[in-house]
């Protein structure tokens, strides 16, 4: 068995932990300044940050959202933990804007903005901040949860050596997003009274149903 040991949502401009809200940015007009309003409200130390395209400072600040102050957290080297990134969009509100360095009237590629051209590199921004070295995996798919990545990351569960993972389900495009992150680990005595990690479960802790 899998259990929930954490879980955020952003979306709406609101940004929630474990169903509690967390932080609400007054100015609806623009998901950019959101996300650098709730960065700075949480008081994160990663300049790197600044540079990163939307996609990856949404599920970026997600997954700081689902881990902070958790064992977790604190526990260097993570060789056993896994990263899992869904999303329906993918990369595509970065791809649109790199192909705009393409233009012939103002051709000038962008590698800054080239570099964001993978959704996974959303993984790599996560991994890096917190010494993640385990498996990594990106999926494209309509909506969240999807049964079949469900059964994946159960079936990696079973037959690796993974102790806890990171699911993510982040997406953006012209200038809306959604993230869903879980912190999840296998079943101990520590955790039993925890939420099982299955469809059923986050369809009511996400979306009440």
């Amino acid at each position: 068995m899998i259990k929930i040991i954490k879980h955020s949502v952003i979306s709406d401009f609101k940004a929630f932990t474990d169903n509690k809200l967390i932080y609400t940015h007054t100015d609806n007009d623009r998901f950019s300044e959101f996300l650098s309003s709730l960065y700075r409200f949480l008081d994160i130390s990663y300049p790197k940050f600044f540079k990163m395209d939307m996609l990856s400072k949404l599920g970026f600040l997600a997954t700081e959202l689902c881990v902070a102050q958790t064992e977790f957290s604190k526990t260097e080297n993570k060789i056993n933990t896994a990263i899992y990134l869904l999303s329906n969009a993918s990369s595509l509100d970065t791809d649109i804007n790199y192909q705009k360095t393409l233009n012939p009237e103002a051709y000038f590629p962008s590698p800054k903005v080239f570099v964001y051209t993978l959704p996974n590199i959303v993984i790599g921004e996560i991994a890096i901040k917190h010494k993640i070295f385990g498996e990594n995996t990106c999926f494209i798919c309509q909506e969240f949860p999807d049964k079949t990545v469900f059964d994946y990351i159960y079936q990696s569960f079973l037959e690796t050596d993974i102790k806890n993972a990171i699911v993510l389900w982040a997406d953006y495009i012209n200038g809306n997003g959604k993230a869903y992150a879980f912190l999840i680990e296998r079943e101990t005595s520590s955790n039993i009274d925890k939420d099982d990690f299955n469809e059923k479960t986050i369809n009511f802790l996400i979306f009440n149903k």
